[in-house]
């Protein structure tokens, strides 16, 4: 089972068609990356930007014009839903800048577009500049709740809308927010169970999302996955003060498979002398956790940074994780694969029914009771053999 978790914004154009990118780019990258994508409505050299579902105009295009190399992520409106339409950027004859949607009726699905947008009157739905706008936008919300309540028996947008589970977390800072994508030839949509972290709304912290997938391709596994993110603005502290609460949150999880997957901004290269890298291993150590990433997440002319991780509580059934190498963002993204079936099944050896059970190996158990435990004993050993040899 191959997870993948990542922040994004959601791109709609062509007839009913949806693209997912990582704003967390420079803006050329990724007004590139989505001409590259949507070459069924859009040619490379075509000028192209991004307008809300509101109708605020991003002026990507005008930035990038200005060899703006910020992240396109700071220049979103409304990165927060996260939900935007593809534009083309023309002049007609007499020099006037019009913004033609890339999305098939986007202005009878957007109406608000009109009111904001220099759209051509050409366009499908714009040429309803009238007082009958309310009534459309009425007989359009109609319409969305008919489908909504028929959506079974109606054949979804796209293929792969169809074989995804999507749980998806608001964002709290000026991020998109968080979502994990689920294969539904792992689980059915109803074996995935969103878990409550019980976090403070108030704590900006740091992003939090967990989720607990039963009965992974019919095994009788569990997993439990967990996608978090913490600005680089956002004071290092206070995030693994927070990690923490959801390790002790977590405990009672802690004999099933755990998998965190995140971009901590924490550069686990400077581990020997870095204190916050040190301390977020330490942590995680604690409750029986080890990263699995190794390699520099997110390359630069003049740095490499291992930010993005991936920590595991069972490496036995962790297969590999692994580092893919795509262009769509800054960061490089990460993957884990992980064992579904019993050991007994992949790679090991049937046990044998006549060994004596007391010579089986048992596998030791990293949570925060059993680290207590072992400094309580620790604590009140007297070692007395040591001191008699001492003596002697």
């Amino acid at each position: 089972m191959q997870v993948d978790c990542c922040m994004f914004i959601t791109v709609y154009f062509g007839e009913n068609q949806e693209l997912v990118c990582n704003p967390e780019c420079n803006i050329r990258n990724l007004l590139d990356n989505i001409k590259e994508r949507c070459s069924s409505c859009c040619q490379t050299t075509d000028t192209i930007d991004l307008t809300d579902t509101r109708g605020n105009l991003q002026n990507l295009a005008f930035l990038d014009s200005q060899y703006d190399v910020t992240h396109a992520s700071h220049h979103l409106s409304d990165i927060n839903r996260g939900e935007y339409v593809l534009l083309k950027i023309e002049q007609d004859e007499s020099g006037r800048v019009q913004h033609i949607p890339l999305l098939e009726k986007a202005c009878l699905t957007y109406p608000i577009l009109l009111d904001n947008l220099d759209i051509p009157n050409w366009v499908e739905g714009a040429g309803q500049r009238s007082s009958s706008r309310k009534l459309n936008r009425l007989r359009l919300a109609t319409k969305l709740v008919m489908a909504a309540a028929h959506d079974k028996k109606q054949k979804p947008p796209s293929a792969s809308r169809k074989s995804i589970n999507r749980f998806r977390l608001e964002g709290t800072g000026k991020g998109g927010g968080l979502a994990i994508y689920i294969n539904k030839r792992v689980c059915a949509h109803e074996k995935i169970e969103c878990l409550n972290l019980e976090l403070d709304p108030a704590d900006k912290s740091a992003e939090f999302q967990a989720i607990k997938i039963h009965n992974c391709k019919g095994f009788n596994r569990t997993k439990v996955i967990v996608n978090f993110y913490r600005s680089p603005s956002h004071e290092v502290n206070k995030f693994i003060n927070q990690l923490e609460y959801v390790l002790r949150k977590l405990e009672r999880h802690s004999r099933k498979h755990i998998l965190f997957f995140g971009d901590a901004n924490i550069d686990l290269i400077k581990y020997d002398t870095d204190s916050a890298s040190q301390n977020l291993i330490d942590i995680l150590s604690k409750h029986g956790f080890v990263q699995a990433v190794s390699r520099p997440t997110r390359i630069t002319d003049h740095s490499a940074t291992l930010i993005d991780h991936i920590y595991t509580n069972n490496i036995d059934q962790t297969i590999s994780s692994n580092i893919l190498t795509l262009d769509i963002s800054d960061h490089l993204a990460t993957t884990c694969t992980v064992k579904l079936g019993s050991s007994s099944r992949l790679n090991r050896a049937a046990p044998n029914p006549t060994a004596n059970s007391k010579n089986r190996s048992k596998p030791r158990m990293f949570n925060e009771a059993n680290h207590n435990n072992f400094h309580r004993l620790i604590a009140n050993e007297t070692f007395p053999q040591m001191r008699n040899r001492e003596m002697t």
